[in-house]
C-alpha cells in the first residue's frame, strides 16, 4: 500500500513555481535550507520528489516527523530541529496557520504564512 501511495504521489504532486522561486531567492542570499514536514512519507522519498522538482539540493536538510517522533503541531519538530542545526536567524514559511504559524512563533522562529 505505501509503495502505491508513493507512486500516486509522485505522478501528483506538482511544485508552487512562487514557492521554488523563494527558496532559490533565499539560498543566493546565502541562507541554508531546511525542509520540515509533518509526514509519515520519509526524508528519502520527499527529498526525491523535491530534488525532482527542482526546489531541493544535496546539501538541505529535511525533518519529517515520522523520523524523529516529533510534529510541527505540538512544536517539537522544530525543537528538534533546532537543537541539531542551530540556526542563528530562523524564517519558515508555512501554509498552515496553526502548525505552520502559531507554533513556530511560540517557539521564537519568525513564521511567514
Amino acid at each position: 500500500m505505501m509503495k502505491a501511495e508513493e507512486e500516486t504521489e509522485e505522478d501528483v504532486l506538482i511544485a508552487n513555481p512562487s514557492v521554488c522561486k523563494l527558496i532559490d531567492q533565499r539560498r543566493k542570499e546565502g541562507y541554508n535550507i531546511a525542509f520540515i514536514s509533518d509526514m509519515y512519507l520519509s526524508s528519502k522519498f520527499l527529498r526525491d520528489i523535491l530534488k525532482t522538482c527542482g526546489c531541493c539540493e544535496d546539501i538541505d536538510d529535511i525533518y519529517v516527523s515520522c523520523e524523529h517522533n516529533a510534529r510541527k503541531d505540538t512544536g517539537q519538530l522544530y525543537d528538534v530541529v533546532r537543537k541539531e542545526l542551530h540556526p542563528a536567524e530562523w524564517i519558515h514559511y508555512g501554509d498552515n496557520p496553526r502548525s505552520d504559524i502559531k507554533m513556530a512563533r511560540k517557539k521564537g522562529i519568525h513564521a511567514i504564512h
